[in-house]
C-alpha cells in the first residue's frame, strides 16, 4: 500500500467521508477563478486577501503537498424553532468545540499525520488553502453554481485541509451529476440578489455576510428587509438547490451543546441579553463577529423580529434605548418615533 492511500485509508477509518491529496500546483488556477469573480462583481474586492491561496509555496516552502478532507454534516438531527435563523454550517461548525466529533476526528488525523514523521501545517481558521476549490481539485465533489462544494449528499460539508512535507498525490472520483440544464433556483433565492448569475457572488451585498459584518456601518430599510429572518448566516441558495432536497432526512446524532444552547439563539431572547453574556454564550460558538461588533448581534435580532411582525413593546423598547450600543439606541429611537 502506497503511504497516499495510507493516509486515505486511515481518514477514512477515523470517520472523515472523503480524503483526496493534491500537488501544491493544483491550487494555481485558482487564482484565475477569484480575478475572473473580481472581474465580474467589483463589490467581492475582499476577494483579494485568498489569491495567496493559489501560490502554497510561497507561505510554505517546504510544502509536498495537500491532503484535503470532507466531513459529511448531514449526519446531524437539527433542532428545531430559532436555529431556523441561523445558517446550518455556523450551526454545526465544529471549530472551537473540541467535544464535537468533527473536531475529534480532524485531531485525531492530524496526530495520524505526525505520527507518519510527516511535517504538518493546519489551521481551522481560515485554514492553510482555499477549501472549496482544493477539495474540488482533490476529486471530492463538484463546485456548483451556488458557489458551494458539494458531495455525493450535498453541501452541507465541513473541509479540512493539511499541507504535508511529502510530494504525494491522490486524486478521487466523487461520482457527481450536473446542474439542471438552465436551473436557476438559487439565484432566485438570494435574498439580496448577491447571488446575480452562476458561480458569481456579490459580497458586500450576501446575507451571511452582513450578519457577520465587523464593520460598524449598519444596514438600510431595504437591506434590512431583504435580510428576512436570518439572523447569522444564510442557507438561502443552498436550501433551494435540487441537490440538497431530503439531504437532512437521515440526521440522527445531536451536535454536542446545541440543545444547550438553542433557547439562547431565540431572537428576542438575544436582544434582551447583555453584552457580557453574549460574549460569554454566543460569541465562542459563532465566533465571526469580533469582541467590539457584538452590538450587531442585537441589531440581528432586532431585524428579524421587525420582518417577523413582532416588534418589541415599548417598554422593552424603552429598556432598550438605554443600551450601551450607539447602534442599538439609533434603531431603537426610529422604532419609538413611529
Amino acid at each position: 500500500m502506497s503511504k497516499a492511500q495510507e493516509i486515505r485509508d486511515r481518514g477514512l477509518a477515523l470517520g472523515l467521508s472523503s480524503v483526496g491529496i493534491i500537488r501544491p500546483e493544483a491550487m494555481a488556477g485558482y487564482a484565475g477563478r477569484v480575478l475572473e469573480r473580481l472581474a465580474r462583481t467589483p463589490g467581492a474586492a475582499m476577494l483579494n486577501n485568498f489569491l495567496g491561496f493559489s501560490r502554497t509555496r510561497e507561505a510554505w516552502p517546504w510544502a509536498g503537498a495537500i491532503v484535503v478532507a470532507t466531513l459529511d454534516l448531514t449526519r446531524y438531527a437539527l433542532p428545531p424553532g430559532p436555529a431556523r435563523h441561523f445558517g446550518k454550517h455556523y450551526l454545526l461548525d465544529s471549530r472551537r468545540n473540541p467535544a464535537a466529533p468533527e473536531a475529534k476526528r480532524i485531531a485525531a488525523f492530524t496526530a495520524f499525520l505526525e505520527g507518519l514523521g510527516l511535517r504538518v501545517a493546519h489551521d481551522e481558521h481560515p485554514g492553510v488553502t482555499a477549501m472549496r476549490w482544493a477539495a474540488m481539485s482533490a476529486g471530492l465533489g463538484r463546485v456548483r453554481r451556488n458557489n458551494f462544494l458539494y458531495g455525493p449528499n450535498g453541501s452541507f460539508l465541513a473541509i479540512a485541509a493539511w499541507i504535508i512535507d511529502q510530494e504525494l498525490e491522490l486524486v478521487g472520483d466523487v461520482p457527481q451529476r450536473p446542474c439542471p440544464e438552465n436551473c436557476d433556483r438559487c439565484a432566485k433565492a438570494c435574498p439580496t440578489g448577491a447571488l446575480s448569475a452562476p458561480f458569481t457572488m456579490d459580497l458586500t451585498q450576501c446575507v451571511s455576510l452582513l450578519t457577520t459584518s465587523n464593520s460598524g456601518r449598519t444596514h438600510g430599510a431595504r437591506t434590512r428587509r431583504d435580510i428576512g429572518l436570518w439572523l447569522y448566516g444564510c442557507d438561502a441558495c443552498q436550501d433551494a438547490c435540487p441537490h440538497n432536497h431530503g439531504v437532512w432526512a437521515h440526521g440522527r446524532e445531536d451536535f454536542p451543546g446545541l440543545a444547550a444552547l438553542a433557547p439562547s439563539l431565540e431572537p428576542l431572547r438575544i436582544l434582551l441579553m447583555d453584552y457580557g453574556e453574549i460574549a460569554s454564550v454566543l460569541a465562542p460558538k459563532f465566533f465571526y463577529l469580533r469582541p467590539e461588533f457584538l452590538w450587531r448581534w442585537k441589531l440581528n435580532a432586532l431585524n428579524v423580529l421587525e420582518n417577523l411582525g413582532q416588534i418589541p413593546g415599548r417598554e422593552t423598547l424603552a429598556l432598550l434605548s438605554r443600551d450601551e450600543s450607539p447602534q442599538v439606541r439609533e434603531a431603537v429611537a426610529g422604532l419609538l418615533a413611529a
